[in-house]
């Protein structure tokens, strides 16, 4: 009789702690660099990240690879991209996302520059089945979007594009709502026009980005919005600066701000120079305290996925990129993470 009491009482408590949920998320950003499938899109200039039969069969990918130059020209006509290179890659990207938050995995990974759902979900299944791979087709030129990889529940996704200042079609901001036990939780994936765009562009995605996290905010218990703004701080319509940081706590520089060992200088270098371009924000709203900034981390697989080189005479450093030969390599940015409280 005790021993069925006992086991009952387990199950009681069991039931009771599930129906609680997880008191925290796990929550990774991550720019694939690229993660294309070895099939054209049709519509989308895909071209670079084909089979070097396939394209060299297509005179339409020869003629654009005709009109690139220097390194991407290089690339578009040499570079062999077989579904073997894209399954590789993929193993790689998985290798680096079960290590990326220490014994555990994340709940929800953010990510940027994927081609399509085919693509993200080659990483999703990689991961394990409890993973699910979340893209809505956007309109970018090339065809890269945002999307996200979680193994929470889903209660709705939706895309938000925008129009730029110079008419190129570019990535929108993709809203997925989450089950997190009793509470909903809106992340917002965001990949911003990089820096050859007008600043314009970056605060037309800054209005855009605080115009759907105060909409979610009435609805959710938590809104996070992460992923490369590719936003520098010398930008002179700093959309981060007058737009977003007003209303949201940047994870990066709070956890800076609190004595935390990041693990990494930041998460991008351009010519030497290291700076975020990635960033995790908590919207403010109506939190009475700052969240715990304690689990901000930068993943360098020990130092692995950074590279030291000389450039103009100087002793330099970035993270590795992806080597479709080598397999070797991730990103030339590196991934951050969070453990968010709720």
């Amino acid at each position: 009789m005790i021993r069925f009491l006992t086991i009952s009482l387990l199950l009681v408590s069991f039931a009771h702690a599930k129906g609680k949920g997880p008191a925290q998320i796990r929550l990774l950003t991550t720019n694939f660099e690229n993660l294309f499938d070895a099939t054209h899109d049709a519509g989308k200039e895909d071209y670079t990240y084909l089979p070097l039969e396939v394209k060299r069969a297509m005179p339409e990918a020869m003629a654009w690879c005709e009109k690139q130059s220097g390194f991407y020209r290089q690339e578009c006509f040499n570079l062999d991209w077989t579904q073997e290179v894209l399954e590789r890659k993929v193993a790689r990207i998985a290798e680096v996302i079960k290590g990326s938050m220490g014994p555990r995995m994340p709940d929800v990974i953010v990510v940027q520059e994927v081609e399509n759902l085919n693509a993200l979900t080659m990483v999703a299944r990689a991961l394990g089945p409890q993973f699910r791979a979340i893209l809505i087709e956007g309109p970018d030129e090339r065809g890269i979007d945002t999307g996200m990889i979680t193994r929470l529940p889903v209660n709705s996704t939706k895309l938000h594009s925008f129009q730029t200042t110079t008419g190129r079609k570019t990535r929108g901001i993709l809203e997925v709502v989450l089950r997190v036990g009793r509470k909903t939780v809106t992340i917002l994936s965001n990949h911003w026009p990089s820096q050859s765009n007008p600043d314009a562009d970056r605060m037309l995605a800054g209005q855009l980005l605080l115009k759907v996290a105060t909409t979610a905010q009435r609805r959710t218990d938590l809104v996070v919005a992460a992923g490369d703004f590719n936003t520098a701080e010398d930008d002179e319509q700093n959309a981060l600066k007058t737009l977003v940081l007003p209303a949201f706590w940047d994870a990066e520089s709070e956890a800076v701000a609190a004595g935390v060992d990041l693990g990494a200088p930041a998460t991008y270098s351009y010519k030497g120079v290291w700076a975020s371009l990635d960033h995790i924000f908590i919207m403010k709203g109506n939190a009475r305290r700052a969240p715990d900034f304690s689990r901000v981390s930068i993943f360098t697989e020990n130092g692995n996925m950074i590279e030291n080189y000389t450039y103009q005479g100087r002793n330099e450093s970035r993270p590795v990129r992806y080597d479709a030969q080598t397999g070797k390599g991730y990103s030339d940015h590196l991934p951050m993470s969070m453990v968010i409280k709720l």
